[in-house]
């Protein structure tokens, strides 16, 4: 029965999303896990009426197949959108859907509650016709676009009266979600929803009672006892304070509805007709009283509670969309010093151009936002993106409930504020902050062009355009000051942000010049190189060698596309961790750590060694933590070559490797046997097995390229890195090959002259494309080293009518591999015994 659906058990799975009510006057949740989770909600704002939920109990329902102890509250959602009675059923309803199937609701509201359906085929949110007008109801699904004119058209819905509906189908339904839910004054849970939370966090038990319920979707008495608690100083050291006290999920409650407010690029003090912001704008100003005091020091919920909790509020309840805010007196703790709130900011425009490296992500502008000083921002052209502004790209951020105690800032950094197309956009934030650019919808290389007042120049360098001594001396300057909480350098390809006691213990008692020019050579420049990037010029080898090829070196194929960014302040996890951003408890240096994450970010297939089995059938070979390993092993290289550091000189284990050939030709095996003896040997298990002697194989190619093309007694940096490069850029340029409808001269390019679609493996796409640049048929080679190597492949060199490269290896000491001066060449049998290791 309708009355006690409410008893009933409700779970979703992981593959949900969060429908999250903002406004209490406006939006309820209809379902809240015992957890607090929302799982859906309802709307009444402006004049229409909305309904989402974060997963699809209509498809379920429908077909019978699901939630079937739910439906009678979903029936009466349904009545209650429809009609606004939840025990009125209407007659007959129109419908039209975006990415949403038109006859699961038909057959909903047909067979279900027994009303007739019109479908209305066209598409809601076309702007060349306005079809939802004569809708009854809009049905929304996760395919919806989810940008603002999604939100907008939307809320032109809701005012117009309309009944709509969203239907999330699985975790990445979020952004969809949200699109849509905003127009309707909810929101979604973003990437991941909710497949990270656990069973017991979806889950509405069955002893839930209607009583229950309806203390759920209360929102306003929490609010209220809160207030009163503040108001009449009712707050003492025997409150068992946790992230699970009623206060503290009512703060947050509240900043979120705040956050959402800001991300769709509204204030609470925009509009004063609006009945709900009074409130808002009174949290907000309520949390201005108490930053006053705030100090980020020996504050503890133990031993000042009163503090604690105002100091948490003032954390939470913000508007970065203002021109007024209060400072904090004493600074941001290790965020921020208060000396920053000091710095002159730019009271005349100036003109900034930002080069966007791919479609979407976040950009440092190159200026910061000082604590309580409003910046102006100007779109002068956003090359048709979708712009947003904001302080820092962090992950991990303060947390007052360890117990470190109350040392800074909860979230210092804000959300992504839009920005507005036709005027300024006011940018405010108490904590300050390197200014980012957030960009969805762009075209990788274009240049948005910003007009800024109100900000100020800190250490920054922008290496992605000429930077002049002058802005070196500036930025090196502005960091020895220590004025200003961050240090940021900007490479093609990567970010670094960093607290200004990291950065300085970083440099230690080196020049800073000499730092600054370290990290971009060891870290950026190596691996661009490695990778055949445009953006750093040919060396005439490479040059001549490319030509001789036939291979466009220099083309847009070869940009580099993915931008990693580096946060020394606090780590998500250990003491340095990957990720995006990758942080760490320490400054940015040229050690392996650091390196290793920019490979993780920018290794192509053509490293990622991984094949069958020809034992087992399983993948095996040098996948992730090896595969990106081969780039920060080169950065290693040539960081000894260049400045003498030798480290991590174990990683390409050349002893390991040869040993491992050694032991399988021990067995007497040959032919196929052989082959499969070094293939286990050698390439068994994942990234993580054997890594150090998986990563041998390329740069022994790399070492071959150096004696057989470049005709040179010992290997050299030089030639190890056009080897990779060179691969790289072809990888990327068969990436765009069509090989259905390329001609033999094409294929011929690559290598690749017996194939007709890209069925190849990767051994083999190394293999083929290895021979066209070392111009050796490496066949004897890769059968030396166990890969497995199709005829197919093998008639595709064929075609090239190479000569057979020779058997030969290049040995190294142990634990020496970036001393390339020292090594030997051996020759090898094709069968028998290996030369005993020369080291």
């Amino acid at each position: 029965k309708a009355g006690t659906a409410l008893d009933q058990s409700f779970y979703v799975s992981n593959n949900s999303v969060r429908i999250i009510p903002q406004d209490i006057v406006n939006t309820v949740p209809l379902i809240e896990s015992d957890n607090h989770l929302p799982l859906a909600a309802l709307s009444i704002t402006d004049n229409g009426r909305g309904l989402s939920y974060g997963a699809d109990i209509l498809w379920s329902i429908a077909k019978q197949k699901g939630y079937l102890d739910h439906q009678p509250i979903f029936d009466n959602a349904m009545r209650w959108l429809l009609t606004g009675d939840a025990h009125q059923t209407p007659t007959t309803v129109k419908v039209v859907t975006q990415s949403y199937n038109a006859d699961v609701i038909k057959t909903y509201l047909q067979q279900q509650l027994g009303t007739q359906v019109e479908v209305l085929t066209c598409q809601p949110l076309a702007t060349q016709n306005m079809c939802w007008q004569d809708a009854d109801l809009i049905v929304f699904g996760a395919g919806t676009p989810a940008n603002e004119a999604t939100t907008a058209q939307v809320a032109q819905m809701m005012k117009a009266g309309k009944s709509v509906l969203y239907m999330a189908s699985n975790w990445g339904s979020g952004y969809s979600a949200q699109a849509v839910g905003r127009g309707m004054g909810m929101d979604a849970s973003g990437y991941g929803g909710n497949y990270w939370e656990s069973d017991a966090s979806r889950r509405v038990n069955q002893e839930r009672t209607l009583a229950m319920s309806l203390k759920i979707a209360d929102r306003s008495t929490d609010m209220l006892q809160l207030l009163s608690a503040l108001n009449a100083a009712q707050i003492n050291s025997d409150t068992a304070l946790s992230v699970n006290h009623p206060w503290i999920m009512t703060i947050n409650g509240a900043q979120q509805r705040l956050r959402s407010m800001n991300e769709t690029g509204n204030s609470v003090f925009a509009n004063a007709t609006i009945e709900d912001n009074q409130l808002w704008r009174y949290l907000v100003l309520l949390a201005d009283v108490y930053r006053h005091d705030a100090t980020y020091s020996d504050t503890h919920k133990d031993n000042d509670l009163p503090k604690f909790l105002h100091t948490y509020i003032a954390d939470s309840w913000l508007d970065f969309t203002r021109p007024i805010i209060t400072a904090l007196p004493q600074g941001a703790g290790d965020y921020m010093p208060a000396s920053d709130k000091n710095i002159a900011v730019s009271d005349e425009w100036e003109t900034i151009t930002v080069t966007i490296p791919q479609q979407q992500g976040v950009t440092l502008i190159g200026r910061a936002s000082i604590p309580s000083h409003a910046v102006e921002i100007e779109v002068v052209d956003a090359a048709g993106a979708n712009l947003k502004v904001q302080t820092s790209f962090l992950r991990q951020v303060g947390s007052p409930f360890s117990d470190e105690g109350y040392v800074r800032p909860r979230q210092p950094n804000s959300m992504g504020i839009p920005l507005d197309d036709n005027k300024p956009t006011i940018f405010n934030s108490p904590y300050g902050g390197p200014l980012m650019l957030s960009y969805r919808n762009a075209a990788a290389g274009s240049q948005i062009t910003l007009r800024i007042k109100g900000s100020a120049k800190y250490a920054h360098l922008d290496f992605t355009q000429p930077v002049s001594d002058t802005q070196i001396d500036e930025a090196i300057a502005a960091l020895q000051r220590q004025d200003f909480g961050w240090n940021t350098f900007k490479f093609t390809g990567g970010e670094i942000q960093q607290i200004t006691p990291y950065a300085l213990k970083a440099i230690g008692k080196q020049d800073a010049r000499t730092y600054i020019d370290r990290i971009k050579q060891v870290i950026f420049d190596s691996n661009h190189i490695a990778n055949g990037y445009n953006n750093m010029p040919l060396d005439t080898t490479t040059a001549e060698r490319c030509q001789q090829l036939g291979w466009d070196c220099r083309g847009d194929v070869h940009r580099a596309l993915n931008v990693q960014h580096f946060v020394g302040w606090l780590a998500q996890c250990g003491f340095l961790c990957s990720g995006q951003p990758v942080d760490a408890y320490t400054g940015i240096g040229t050690g392996w750590g650091w390196v290793h994450e920019l490979g993780h970010n920018t290794v192509q297939r053509v490293l990622s060694i991984t094949f069958p089995s020809s034992e087992t059938g399983k993948t095996i070979g040098c996948a992730v933590e090896c595969d990106n390993n081969h780039l920060a092993g080169l950065s290693m290289l040539r960081k000894y070559a260049l400045f003498g550091e030798d480290d991590n000189g174990g990683r390409f284990a050349h002893w390991s490797i040869y040993q491992q050939i050694t032991d399988a030709r021990a067995t007497n095996k040959t032919g196929e046997a052989l082959r499969k003896a070094v293939e286990k040997n050698i390439w068994d298990g994942n990234g993580y097995q054997n890594n150090s002697g998986k990563l041998a194989f390329a740069v022994q190619q790399s070492f071959l390229y150096t004696q057989l093309q470049q005709h040179k007694a010992q290997p050299d940096v030089q030639g190890v890195f056009e080897y990779f490069r060179l691969l790289n850029m072809a990888n990327r340029l068969v990436n765009r090959l069509d090989l259905k409808t390329a001609t033999a001269e094409q294929k011929a390019q690559y290598g690749l002259g017996a194939y007709n679609d890209n069925s190849f493996s990767t051994p083999e796409l190394n293999y083929m494309l290895t021979s066209k640049i070392v111009g050796y048929d490496m066949k004897a080679v890769y059968e030396m080293y166990g890969l497995p190597i199709s005829q197919t492949a093998h008639d595709s060199v064929a075609l090239l009518n190479l000569p057979t490269a020779p058997l030969k290896f290049y040995a190294i000491p142990k634990n020496r591999a970036n001393h390339l001066d020292e090594g030997a060449w051996v020759s090898l049998p094709a069968t028998g015994e290996l030369p005993a290791y020369p080291y």
